[in-house]
């Protein structure tokens, strides 16, 4: 009987152990599984970070072959010259749109259960619950005023899945200048010429590309079209002193309302004044600015100069107390920051009419809101630091410096004046020159060169 009961309770502490055993790899087999695809994932990352360097030794460097060896981890992967497209774009007057590139620059991808990780542009990005992040930035760089984009181009295709090792050679194949190239059109020069530039990034890993943009280059984002994997960018170009033949409408890029004078030179020299002569400039804004020119009545050569900035249910109004006058071969240089031309607010004897709005003269404020301590300020406060009533009398320059400075705080730095009406004058001979100072980051110079490789 005690042999009995040995053999039992030996049978009995077997079952336990192997009970807990199993119990214990049961549970904890999910953990080493997630480590274990945790781990591979980690791999992957450095493999395709090593892929990158030698990429960009072999494309941008002066070792034009280079190799690495590739641990597939049970996983996918392809070699495409397809798969994404980027197109930078060049706007020229306000709205004109020249293409500077567009093209497909290809990408190597891999694949392990819901993660993707890829190297595109230069960059390895790493997709997972339908999110992007970076493992390591494209090849793009802006210093100070220069923006510098070396595409990396892929031009081959191939794929491999499951196991084991696999060798991969890059080698250049050819290096294209984009910009500047004055023999594609002779604006595309430095220091750049365009209003602004605008990038398109089609990707699978857009929100990626849209994160880099923002946090490293200041980009600002047009539009997102994440349906078609699509982001757009818009970069500002520093602006030059421009020195026009009288054209609307006229385009002011990122004005720094930070600086209390950004206007630094506004000269409108008009030509052949006569005597209906009538302009007027506003903002599609709102609150919008609004700058009126007309024949004076009773005079044969002197205008008024006035300024609105509101919208019809409440605005404010100035009116030049100097006397304006064309010279008798119906010239006249009217400068915007002019000291010794006077302005006074007071209220407007007609209603205006503003882009097909109607500004009723009750609508005028007898006391100012936007010339308090606060740009930013859209109502009506009557203790604000700086406010003033009707009579208050300023220079020319004072004003035009306020409300420019004021529209771009308070509706876009972006500023378009457009052409209300433009009468009694010749527009084809009379010109303007304006200069602002900018909100960084803004770029003067663009460099673009495609560097083509194949990968197999």
């Amino acid at each position: 009987m005690r042999a009995v009961s040995e053999v039992v309770g030996w049978l009995l502490m077997f079952g336990i152990v192997t009970l807990v055993a199993v119990t214990v790899f049961t549970i904890s087999y999910p953990y080493i599984s997630d480590q274990i695809f945790e781990s591979k994932i980690r791999i992957a990352e450095v493999q395709m970070s090593l892929l990158d360097y030698v990429a960009s030794r072999a494309s941008l460097g002066d070792s034009p072959s280079q190799s690495i060896s590739f641990n597939l981890l049970g996983g996918s992967l392809s070699i495409e010259s397809g798969g994404n497209n980027i197109t930078i774009i060049g706007v020229f007057n306000g709205t004109e749109e020249k293409v500077i590139y567009s093209s497909s620059i290809g990408r190597v991808v891999f694949r392990i259960g819901d993660v993707v990780i890829g190297y595109e542009g230069g960059g390895v990005w790493l997709k997972r619950s339908g999110k992007t992040v970076m493992v390591s930035p494209p090849e793009f760089h802006y210093k100070i005023d220069t923006l510098t984009f070396p595409i990396i181009k892929i031009d081959s295709s191939a794929s491999i899945a499951g196991s084991g090792v696999v060798d991969l050679s890059v080698k250049r194949v050819k290096i294209t200048k984009i910009y500047p190239d004055p023999s594609k059109d002779p604006r595309f020069v430095n220091p750049l010429e365009c209003d602004y530039l605008i990038v398109k990034v089609t990707s699978e890993f857009w929100d990626g590309w849209m994160n880099y943009f923002e946090e490293r280059s200041d980009a600002e984002v047009r539009s997102i079209d994440a349906e078609n994997n699509t982001v757009t960018f818009e970069l500002a170009v520093k602006s030059a002193p421009v020195f026009k033949t009288y054209e609307m409408p006229i385009r002011i890029t990122r004005l720094n309302y930070s600086d209390e004078e950004p206007i630094k030179e506004f000269v409108l020299n008009l030509y052949e004044l006569r005597s209906n002569y009538k302009l007027v400039w506003y903002t599609d804004t709102d609150p919008a600015l609004v700058i009126y020119m007309q024949k004076r009545q009773g005079s044969a050569n002197e205008f008024i100069l006035r300024v609105y900035y509101g919208n019809e249910s409440k605005y404010e109004s100035w009116e030049s107390n100097t006397t304006l006058k064309w010279n008798d071969d119906g010239f006249y240089s009217l400068d915007f920051l002019n000291e010794s031309i006077w302005m006074e607010y007071k209220k407007p004897d007609a209603a205006i009419n503003v882009g097909g709005v109607r500004w009723p003269t009750n609508a005028f404020s007898s006391v100012t809101w936007t010339w308090g301590n606060d740009i930013n300020e859209t109502d009506f406060v009557n203790d604000q630091l700086g406010d003033f009533n009707e009579g208050k009398v300023l220079t020319l320059k004072n004003v035009t410096e306020h409300y420019f400075r004021v529209l771009a705080a308070q509706t876009s730095p972006d500023i378009v004046i457009y052409e209300g009406r433009a009468d009694g004058f010749n527009t084809a001979q009379s010109t303007y020159r304006l200069l602002v100072d900018q909100m960084p980051p803004i770029i003067t110079y663009l460099h673009v060169v495609e560097h083509t490789v194949k990968i197999y």
